[in-house]
This record gives C-alpha cells, structure tokens and sequence, in this order.
C-alpha cells in the first residue's frame, strides 16, 4: 500500500501538470527575429601577397610579403530573420518553429602591408574578414503556460574571405562559406506579442544564443 500512494500521486501531479500545459496554448504565429548568436569557427591565417599595382614595394614579387591576417574562434553574430510556428498535435501543446535569417557581424583583420614603408594615408592594406552569413533552423518546442522549452537543430554559415584594401575599398581574392551544423536545447517565455527565446547547442563547439520573436 506504500508503494502504491506515491505512485498515485505521481500519477495526480502529471494529470494537473497536462491540464497546465493545455489551458496556455499559443497561437499560430509567423515570426519576425531580432537577436545575438556566439559562433565558433575554424581558425584562419591568411599569407598576403603584393597587390600587382604596387609592384615598386619592396620585394614585392616574394609571396607572402604583403604579411598575414587572421580570423576565426569564437565570436558573436546580430541576428535579423523571420520565421512561422505551427502545432504538431492538437491535444498537446508540442509546436514546429521554423526560423531563417542574416547574421552581421564577427571580425576583421586589417593592417598595412609588411613591405610598404610609406604613411598610413598613402600605404597600400591588407585585409581579412568574416563578418556576415545565415542561419536556419528547426525547433520543436512544448509549451507550459507561458515557458516552453525543447529542442532545436540550427544550420549557420559565415563567409569568409580575404584580400587587398586599397584606399578604402575592399577586393576580394579568396572566399570561403564556414559552416557550423549543431543541436541543442532551446528554452523560453511567452507574451502575447513576442516571445524570449535562448538556446545551447553542441556541434564542432558549444555555441549560444538569444533572440526575441515578435509575433503577427
């Protein structure tokens, strides 16, 4: 008979715990997405060559004398998007989000070319650079009143690439797409126009992130 009562009200406080849940459902909603993502990509080192026009620099026919940049590790993105939420089931309150969007921001490496002696004003640059790419992802979620936690799978690229700055304007030589697939878990609070949302997900490192989605 001991064994028996715990497990009765085990049974109680999960019958309570499913009628919380049901009597807070959200709405069908499409979404639009502002908010802030940490990234870990792969680490780059960048060896410069002379730009062709500035032929008269020292050893400017040597590969590598222009000198080198770097990019990469971990680093934070904006994150600007949209996307649509929608039920699984229509006696849970288990829901689908798909959300796609832009990232900017991350880093850039510049710095006057090793082999040019001249001021700054006059000097010839090299650069490197990522600091804008994209991300997808797909989220089921369980909704308890207002919090509702689940998991999400998250697809997120960053461009990266390198070259010459040359008065100002930026000429790419070399460019690559940097891409980071993870999953993890995804927790958060509901208003009645918006939602908070984090998240922690696990692939070639742990990333974070945090966003809030106005509903229409």
């Amino acid at each position: 008979m001991k064994e028996i009562k715990p497990a009765i009200l085990a049974v109680a406080v999960l019958v309570l715990f499913s009628q919380s849940a049901r009597a807070r459902e959200p709405e069908v909603r499409v979404r639009a997405i502002l908010g802030y993502k940490f990234l870990r990509l792969d680490d780059y080192r960048f060896s410069h060559d002379t730009h062709p026009d500035d032929y008269f620099l020292p050893d400017s026919n040597i590969p590598g004398s222009a000198g080198t940049t770097c990019v990469g590790g971990r680093m934070g993105f904006l994150a600007l998007g949209g996307g649509y939420q929608f039920p699984l089931s229509t006696s849970i309150p288990l829901y689908l989000g798909l959300d796609l969007g832009v990232l900017r921001g991350g880093k850039t490496d510049r710095h006057q070319n090793a082999n040019d002696p001249r001021p700054a004003a006059n000097a010839a640059f090299v650069r490197s650079n990522a600091v804008w790419g994209g991300f997808a992802a797909v989220a089921v979620s369980y909704h308890i009143d207002d919090f509702f936690i689940g998991a999400e799978a998250q697809f997120a690229g960053v461009v990266v690439e390198h070259g010459w700055d040359r008065y100002e304007r930026f000429q790419s030589r070399w460019r690559k797409l940097d891409s980071m697939p993870s999953a993890g878990l995804k927790a958060g609070y509901s208003f009645s126009d918006a939602d908070i949302e984090v998240s922690t997900q696990f692939g070639r490192a742990v990333t974070f992130g945090i966003q809030v989605a106005y509903k229409f």
